[in-house]
């Protein structure tokens, strides 16, 4: 990752000060360069790299971390490093940014490999919901996505459709008179009818199944109403194990 990258992660970074600057620029020292300590070179470096002027004197403001009390950055020998306690909380904070830019990115990158129309218009409704922070519905646009796309791959293949077919009595004999032919058939199926006769299907796996079981019980807590509080976590877990773990894997 390259400064500008980092710094587009981070709203309003030009606005902050010029401490908080040179800490947001050592944790990313740190975390993605690799390095144990820095110098107040490197910190100047990484303002040049986002086009962003420095404090009149950069050193004398490195060197004011160093003696506040208690101090947010530590000094050796060989170079400066963020005290524990800073490093912890930019941990905790920057840790969920880096989340939130791998499911965005995931989500976007989504786009231009789903042909069905119905897919794009629920991945575009999923990107919506979690970029503005609408997690219940996100979750549960994240879950029309993948269980679409596990039923437009059942009828993608004439083998696959049949053998689906057979499982339907097996798995529930009052419904041996329905027979799926196209995407509207599934209505006929509940949710954990099609992913329990599809994970006999060649191309489902055991994980799969547990997956789509799991992910479903989730998506059935939260699209009830209730109080329950959904963390970003749940969600970012939730949508990249669908895409990941579904939707990529299951070729149309």
């Amino acid at each position: 990752m390259e400064p500008d990258d980092f710094i587009r992660q981070i709203p309003g970074f030009g606005a902050k000060s010029h401490s908080e600057k040179i800490k947001l620029f050592g944790w990313f020292l740190h975390t993605h360069r690799g390095e144990d300590r820095f110098s107040a070179a490197d910190i100047g470096r990484c303002y040049d790299a986002v086009h962003l002027d420095q404090p009149g004197n950069l050193y004398r403001s490195v060197e004011a971390l160093t003696e506040k009390r208690p101090p947010e950055l530590l000094k050796d020998a060989r170079g400066y490093r963020l005290a524990q306690q800073v490093r912890e909380q930019l941990d905790r904070v920057l840790g969920r940014a880096q989340t939130v830019v791998v499911v965005e990115k995931m989500l976007t990158d989504l786009v231009g490999k789903l042909s069905d129309e119905g897919e794009r218009l629920f991945l575009a409704e999923t990107i919506t919901c979690y970029r503005n922070g609408a997690f219940r519905a996100a979750i549960v646009m994240a879950w029309n996505l993948a269980y679409d796309h596990l039923a437009r791959w059942v009828i993608a293949d004439p083998a696959r459709l049949a053998a689906f077919n057979l499982g339907i009595p097996k798995r529930n004999k009052s419904k041996a008179h329905i027979s799926i032919a196209s995407r509207d058939d599934f209505e006929e199926l509940k949710e954990v009818e099609t992913i329990e006769i599809a994970a006999h299907l060649p191309g489902i796996t055991g994980g799969m199944k547990k997956s789509l079981k799991e992910k479903l019980d989730r998506r059935n807590t939260y699209a009830h109403p209730s109080t329950m509080t959904i963390s970003r976590a749940s969600v970012d877990e939730m949508i990249i194990d669908l895409v990941e773990n579904i939707v990529l894997k299951l070729k149309l």
